[in-house]
């Protein structure tokens, strides 16, 4: 299983990500990958346990969208 959030932080809105592992439990948090403030994170999960996780990530005002693969 995997989660991810945004994570207020210094004057920063960051993405952070977990993995839970059966009889082991969650993963300490790691950065997810952004550079820039995140506004909105989205996470999809494939049967076989692949992910993919997306955010808007907005720098000097300008907006684009970013991904991070998890398999």
């Amino acid at each position: 299983m995997l989660a991810i959030w945004s994570h207020f932080l210094d004057g920063h809105e960051n993405a952070r990500s977990a993995v839970y592992t059966p009889g082991t439990g969650w993963s300490a948090p790691v950065d997810a990958g952004n550079t820039a403030d995140i506004d909105e994170t989205a996470l999809v999960v494939a049967p076989n346990g692949a992910a993919v996780a997306a955010w808007q990530q907005i720098s000097n005002e300008v907006s684009t969208l970013w991904a991070n693969f998890f398999d």
